[in-house]
């Protein structure tokens, strides 16, 4: 009993201290790919124009430093992400050197899209199931030491531990915001245009493989 009994303060102070650092709920941001912005000061819509684009980025491979400071031209251009991001999939699975390949987009704007109310209730159940997770998980790297069906009982007090102190640091952290943001959501960053380019050398060869690889 006094072996668990040390278990289970091991477990609080463990988990208060992880539970103290997480703090209120943030919004998870998806970040776009980088975007350059002098490919976006000088970019010509028109697909096959060149783009002059400044070395503005650190590249280990010399072969990628000569392609950032060269004109890369517009091989075909996209209203969604997804269609860019497909695209230099098949390239890549044509075995073309996709690493000549840029994603570049234009007129980025943010969007933060509200997923529900947040309350002191909500955020103390969001919080006791983190700290579930993470009670469970100690639990289970404890347990691996005790002997016999011992480790059920230290599985579950972890769990519950982890569980109720992660419930009273949910509560506490939003409780101090006094109501400043009583929602929670989801940021994104959005681009009217995506355009793929190309170093000048394989453009047509890139070119030639989008528009046989789009009508096949």
């Amino acid at each position: 009993m006094r072996a668990l009994g040390a278990v289970v303060v091991v477990l609080v102070v463990v988990i208060r201290t992880h539970i103290a650092s997480l703090g209120p709920a943030r919004p998870h941001t998806r970040q776009p790919p980088r975007i350059s912005s002098a490919a976006a000061r000088t970019y010509n819509p028109q697909p096959g124009a060149t783009m002059n684009v400044h070395h503005d980025q650190s590249f280990d491979d010399p072969t990628a430093q000569a392609a950032a400071s060269a004109d890369l031209r517009v091989i075909v251009s996209y209203r969604n992400y997804v269609e860019a991001q497909r695209t230099v999939d098949r390239l890549s699975d044509a075995d073309f050197p996709v690493e000549n390949l840029r994603i570049v987009g234009h007129g980025v704007s943010t969007m933060e899209a509200i997923t529900g109310r947040l309350t002191n209730g909500r955020a103390a159940l969001r919080g006791a199931a983190s700290g579930a997770w993470f009670g469970l998980f100690i639990g289970l790297l404890f347990g691996m030491f005790v002997a016999g069906a011992a480790w059920l009982s230290v599985l579950l007090a972890g769990l519950l531990i982890g569980a109720l102190w992660g419930a009273i640091f949910g509560f506490v952290g939003h409780w101090v915001t006094h109501g400043h943001r009583d929602f929670t959501s989801v940021s994104t960053l959005t681009a009217e245009r995506y355009d793929i380019v190309c170093t000048p050398a394989l453009a047509a060869q890139a070119a030639a493989l989008v528009t046989s690889r789009g009508s096949s």
